[in-house]
């Protein structure tokens, strides 16, 4: 029998369907990432293949449509459920789990919106009068073939351009015959009319655009009167609307993403978790899978637990900013080379009299996660190190590594909640994504913000600028550790 593909990037649901298949007597090949899915299809033929959508380098629908040219099977395993993902899928001949709907050669320039209005219709035919994004009328027509082994919903859609083409054109007979007209009986009223309430329609012509959704526009009015003055009145509130609304935009589409990356981040783990649990309490299995499952879901609880505790430390740092208090570094530094776990490479920390206005919990909690997240991409035989310098009333604090460097597409990102560089990897070291999104937050509480500064191959160096505090006295230096 020919084996079965699992190309999955999560290793604990990699392993998990693996040892499925394997305790129901099948041979399977896995693969970690879209690059090595297509090597090992290269290399030998599948009787299925079982694919994650969102693989690194290459996703799963394109290895669906390598696959449809070889003639394998395939089945998406995928939290994706959103009704783009589905239409997406369909439109490369994807069947839901139930063997229901089926989408071939509708065009694609129908919204996926309008296509899921014509197949949820529970059973009963359907009819809708749709419009692409191009502007082209479509009549939709949805129903249900009974067939002996089930029932397909079936989706046909009728073009109308020509229909509204020939009622357009009526219209425009019969609007061209009435402007003759009227242009005939007040030919000369218009004129004048014309001239004194252009300015007046052009405002309302604007604001009727502007209460559309096109807050880019503007009226502009050079009369040199009253309406002048009007126009650009009304400019400066179109101005200050934009601008808020855009902001609206922005964080809702913020908010929208962060809620995305955390339920996907909820998932995984969870997903491992009761599949290995199901697994232990329905089937026999061997010492060795009882370990590895245990193991599994000790360290995706752990995950989540470690996940839970930066959630509450990002939303406690929503709040207004600390008091500022002078600082020694030296005694930061000290408590940091006590805090740091142990492990290659060290971080070298500086001997320096610098002192900075800052809260001290904070700014060592910033400085652990740049830490640690500098050993999480340096090799054991690199290097980690911290500098201190004073620039005037400014003292620049710095963390750099000779590790693997951020790619320069990746750096714009990097601060964003759950972004990932290599996701598999800081999975793997227990990351949630949400450690630099923390150190922008604490930089921004001490009145600064993070320079980061990386080459591919090379390294990476945090640069936090902090205002210097006057030098402790006599009294106070004594104390310092």
């Amino acid at each position: 029998m020919e084996p079965i593909l699992i190309a999955e990037d999560e290793a604990p649901i990699r392993d998990l369907i693996r040892l499925t298949l394997e305790g129901a007597g099948y041979d399977c090949v896995c693969a970690a990432d879209g690059d090595e899915a297509a090597d090992r299809i290269e290399e030998r033929d599948f009787a299925l293949a079982v694919l994650d959508i969102m693989l690194p380098r290459i996703d799963g629908y394109e290895l669906l449509r390598y696959l449809q040219t070889t003639g394998t099977p395939a089945i998406f395993v995928t939290a994706r459920t959103a009704v783009a993902d589905r239409v997406r899928g369909l439109r490369l001949g994807v069947f839901e789990p139930d063997g229901t709907a089926l989408y071939a050669t509708l065009p694609p320039t129908l919204p996926a919106d309008t296509l899921q209005r014509a197949l949820t219709g529970e059973g009963q035919p359907r009819v809708v009068l749709v419009q692409d994004s191009l502007g082209a009328r479509y009549l939709l027509a949805a129903g249900l073939a009974v067939l002996p082994d089930g029932a397909v919903a079936l989706v046909h859609g009728q073009p109308l351009q020509a229909v509204w083409a020939a009622r357009a054109a009526r219209q425009r007979t019969a609007l061209a015959a009435g402007a003759v007209l009227l242009a005939l009986a007040a030919a000369g009223s218009r004129l004048l009319c014309r001239r004194l309430t252009r300015p007046l329609a052009r405002l309302e012509q604007t604001s009727r655009q502007i209460a559309a959704g096109d807050y880019g526009r503007r009226t502009a009015l050079r009369t040199g009167d009253e309406l002048a003055s009007l126009s650009a009145s009304f400019d400066e509130m179109a101005d200050a609307v934009q601008e808020k609304i855009e902001l609206l935009q922005e964080n809702l589409q913020a908010r929208e993403d962060f809620v995305a990356a955390f339920t996907h981040e909820l998932k995984t783990p969870i997903t491992s978790m009761l599949g290995y649990a199901d697994l232990l309490r329905s089937a026999e299995t061997t010492p060795q899978t009882r370990q590895l499952a245990a193991q599994y879901i000790y360290q995706e609880s752990r995950r989540l637990e470690q996940l839970g505790g930066k959630l509450m430390a990002l939303m406690q740092l929503a709040g207004p900013p600390p008091a500022l208090e002078p600082t020694a570094l030296a005694a930061v530094f000290y408590r940091l080379r006590r805090s740091l776990p142990p492990g290659e490479p060290r971080a070298e920390l500086p001997d320096t009299d610098a002192r900075v206005l800052a809260d001290a919990v904070l700014l060592e909690d910033l400085l652990y996660n740049l830490i640690k997240n500098a050993r999480t991409a340096t090799p054991a035989d690199g290097r980690i190190w911290v500098e201190a310098a004073v620039r005037g009333d400014r003292v620049e604090v710095s963390v750099r590594d000779t590790g693997c460097g951020i790619p320069a597409r990746d750096l714009p990102r990097i601060c964003e909640p759950f972004y990932r560089v290599d996701k598999s990897r800081a999975r793997a070291a227990g990351g949630s994504g949400l450690g630099l999104a923390l150190c922008v937050r604490i930089a921004e509480l001490h009145g600064s913000r993070l320079d980061i500064q990386s080459r591919e191959g090379e390294g990476t160096a945090v640069t936090l600028c902090l205002q210097a505090a006057p030098p402790a006295p006599e009294t106070e230096k004594e104390a310092d550790p």
